[in-house]
């Protein structure tokens, strides 16, 4: 009889450390999942009376902070920095304009949107906007990030 006993309480104690260590694995998942960021690029266009502006927009749709690792702009594939690109890509255009870089070690909180590329312009048509968009479209950016646990898929409007 005692022997059944003994079993039986080897049994429940394995149970229970096996219990426990899936409970634990399910947990660190949801906890990863809980604060995983995601960021996204958008374009945002306002046209009155002749005049435009087109702002571009890096918002965290995720959980989480999103913790930026690097930040890179290409022009036509080329590597540059980003007052140059947006020189390149905009010429006279450039003299209304606002950007901003985002720094290594910074973070963009769940939820929050951060301007990247502000230009305003005189636009008596809606042709003149979509040129406008059309050379906005020649920068692309890379952001490398990750989260509180590990590092994110770079964000790369390439593709």
């Amino acid at each position: 009889m005692e022997l059944y006993i003994s079993i039986g309480s080897f049994v429940v104690a394995c149970s229970a450390i096996g219990l426990t260590v899936w409970q634990a694995t399910i947990q660190r998942v949801h906890n990863r999942i809980s604060v995983k960021p995601h960021l996204m690029k958008s374009t945002t266009r306002n046209k009155s009376v002749g005049v435009a502006s087109l702002h571009v927009f890096i918002t965290n749709n995720g959980l989480g902070p999103a913790f930026i690792d690097s930040f890179s702009v290409l022009y036509r594939g080329s590597p540059v920095s980003l007052e140059d690109g947006l020189s390149k890509a905009l010429g006279d255009l450039n003299k209304n304009m606002s950007s901003t870089s985002l720094a290594c070690g910074s973070a963009i909180a769940a939820g929050e949107s951060v301007q990247v590329v502000g230009v305003k312009f005189n636009a008596p048509s809606e042709q003149q906007v979509e040129q406008v968009k059309t050379k906005l479209n020649d920068l692309d950016m890379v952001i490398e990030y990750s989260s509180a646990y590990e590092k994110i898929e770079p964000l790369d409007t390439r593709s």
